[in-house]
């Protein structure tokens, strides 16, 4: 998930979110993830038996939805007697990928249609088939050591999204789209598969024209959105503010977007070290994240206010699988 000349305004939006980015990376490298002490307890109430092995390090993608995610599978982890560590990476998936490569994260969030076209270099080998896509994903992992676990049910794609007032108001699918209205979003937008690229790819629809390069599935994003400074925004599909605002998701009627699922990727160490019990454990987990309590879990994050940390534990707990 995740140009052209741009106004001064934008220009400084970008530089800005660089600048950020770029300060992320040097905090992350200056040892500033923290390791994550357990808040919760074993399901069951009983104590916590540490695990002799490698420290579990989750790997955060700079986009809202990953912090949710890494807490998610952290804390439960955490409670199963894992050491887990937290690594925001101030980046995407290039950086996650030589993250993995350095054995400095062993363990991800992933999105299984996303992962495949970025490691097949935009083959368009990715379906609306979760097993499918997940099958082919494995084989371009295996020559990295590294092994996709159990898809969730939930479904994070990206999606074009309208609200009920603006200028494509009156639009419900995507082939509706015209090359005068102005699309928002990821900074590779132009090129991304599942944006820009597969839209005049799969429609025949150039929105090129009037894009706005500006975050990933972030404030940004939202807010041009919201005040009409963009008629339609690339987001993700479970991004809180589309609940919060009752924002219309255009259909995808020709079906371009993929199996996004969320799905674990690990490095083959872990899945060595610890067996089936780490694999069986986290396909648990996974098995309980669905798409629409994800959907509440990003609205309750990023338009509540409310910490990652503490909508991850509500989630564990009401999913039964901390205590």
């Amino acid at each position: 998930m995740i140009t052209t000349s741009h106004s001064s305004r934008r220009r400084f939006a970008w530089l800005a979110l660089t600048l950020i980015a770029t300060f992320s990376v040097i905090a992350s490298s200056c040892g500033s993830d923290k390791v994550q002490s357990a808040p919760v307890q074993k399901a069951d109430g009983s104590a916590i038996v540490k695990k002799d092995g490698p420290k579990i390090v989750i790997a955060q993608q700079d986009f809202p939805e990953q912090d949710v995610l890494a807490q998610i599978y952290g804390q439960a982890l955490v409670a199963e007697g894992y050491t887990v560590e937290y690594k925001k990476l101030g980046g995407y998936r290039d950086l996650l990928m030589a993250g993995f490569a350095s054995g400095e994260v062993n363990f991800a969030p992933e999105y299984a249609a996303s992962m495949l076209e970025f490691l097949n270099k935009k083959k368009g080998e990715a379906t609306s088939d979760i097993t499918a896509t997940a099958t082919k994903l494995q084989t371009y992992l295996d020559p990295l050591k590294l092994t996709a676990l159990n898809p969730a049910p939930a479904i994070d794609r990206n999606a074009l999204v309208v609200t009920k007032t603006g200028k494509a108001k009156d639009l419900k699918k995507m082939s509706e789209l015209t090359p005068a209205l102005s699309l928002g979003g990821f900074q590779d937008c132009p090129t991304n598969p599942f944006c820009i690229a597969g839209i005049k790819t799969k429609y025949g629809i150039d929105l090129s024209a009037n894009f706005q390069a500006l975050d990933g599935d972030g404030p940004l994003t939202v807010t041009a959105l919201e005040n009409d400074k963009i008629d339609v925004a690339i987001l993700t599909s479970t991004n809180g503010a589309i609940l919060k605002n009752k924002w219309i998701i255009l259909d995808d009627d020709k079906g371009l977007f993929g199996a996004d699922n969320i799905i674990p990727v690990v490095s083959n160490t872990l899945v060595e070290k610890y067996g089936k019990d780490m694999a069986n454990f986290v396909n648990q987990i996974s098995a309980k994240i669905t798409t629409a309590a994800l959907t509440d879990l990003n609205n309750r994050f990023q338009n509540d206010k409310q910490p990652a940390e503490e909508v991850a534990k509500e989630f564990l707990r009401s999913a039964g699988l901390v205590k």
